[in-house]
């Protein structure tokens, strides 16, 4: 499903229109997240064009209608899977503080759709450069991700999409600050032992982009974080 400029802005006139039911702006979230699925070349730029970021956080907010807070939520981490200039102009009209938000509200746990499009948004924007890896990590979303961890019924599609994300804090050049990403250490380390491979694969890259080029006392920091069995397999062993 393509989208054109005048497609894109019925549906934001639909999200915005104070006289659209939810059931419409729903409908017109469902549009737009269904036209940026799109593999190749997917209509991003059109959608921003025709003021799609704006709409798409503001209906975050929507904590009464958790349906229109998924379809947006996925739509725009979407958009942050684009582009530099694309993430810049969905950080422009205050994503960031919003999926942030979203992953910290009293509704949205390690069973929550919601929360793992916000995990996934947050790992795309982290993921994009070293500069907007740092402003994730200084909106403290990786404690968040992090405390999501300590629930016993954790749902894998969640797991492996916040370790994923957590691999994305954790990578790039020059390497994140060490006070910002240490909390998360424990947990990745912990997450090695997972009996699914796509999140102790992803724990482990976690872990060698935090010790590429480390300190001696960073190093030092993650063995210490885990029993020496815990590297056992990983490359990662002293």
């Amino acid at each position: 499903m393509s989208g054109t400029n005048d497609e894109f802005a019925a549906d934001v006139r639909a999200l915005t229109s104070a006289t659209s039911t939810s059931t419409e702006k729903q409908a017109a979230a469902i549009l737009i997240r269904k036209r940026l699925a799109t593999e190749a070349s997917p209509p991003i730029d059109e959608a921003l064009e025709a003021g799609v970021g704006p709409a798409l956080v503001e209906c975050l907010g929507a904590a009464d209608i958790p349906s229109l807070q998924l379809e947006a939520a996925w739509a725009l981490t979407n958009i942050c899977g684009g582009e530099t200039h694309h993430v810049k102009a969905l950080m422009d009209c205050s994503v960031l503080p919003r999926m942030v938000e979203l992953l910290n509200s009293p509704g949205c746990n390690s069973h929550d759709d919601i929360a793992e499009q916000a995990a996934w948004a947050l790992g795309n924007i982290a993921g994009d450069s070293a500069p907007y890896r740092d402003i994730v990590l200084k909106s403290q979303a990786l404690p968040l991700l992090v405390e999501k961890f300590k629930d016993p019924d954790i749902q894998l599609p969640f797991q492996r999409t916040a370790t994923w994300a957590l691999s994305n804090m954790c990578r790039g050049k020059p390497p994140p600050p060490a006070a910002l990403v240490q909390p998360a250490v424990p947990c990745l380390v912990d997450l090695l032992a997972s009996s699914d491979t796509e999140t102790s694969t992803d724990a482990c890259w976690a872990l060698v982009y935090l010790l590429d080029g480390a300190t001696p006392e960073r190093i030092q920091a993650v063995l210490a974080a885990g029993s020496p069995s815990s590297f056992v397999g990983t490359g990662l062993q002293a």
